[in-house]
Parts: C-alpha cells; sequence; structure tokens
C-alpha cells in the first residue's frame, strides 16, 4: 500500500522517477525494519508492500 501509492503518485508528476522512489522506499523500509525481530514484523509486510 505504502510503496505502491507513492510510486503512483510520482508516476503522475514524473514518470521516469518511478524506479528511483521504488527503491528509496524499499531502502526506507529496510532502514525502518531493523532490529525489530523478525516476529513482530511478518504481520504487517503484506499490507506494507502491497
Amino acid at each position: 500500500m505504502v510503496i505502491a501509492a507513492i510510486a503512483e503518485g510520482t508516476s503522475k508528476t514524473k514518470p521516469g522517477k518511478v524506479i528511483d522512489v521504488h527503491a528509496h522506499a524499499a531502502a526506507a523500509l529496510i532502514n525502518f525494519c531493523e532490529g525489530v525481530e523478525r516476529d513482530t514484523l511478518v504481520p504487517y509486510l503484506d499490507p506494507i508492500v502491497e
């Protein structure tokens, strides 16, 4: 949801930048999730990356 929404908004304004937005969103998600226990994180992953 989050990554798709960011990409959708960006693709309407700057179509060539969608890949950059995906890469930055993925990096932000990885940074946010560092140090979080797997069992805590797993229930939230599907809605986040949907």
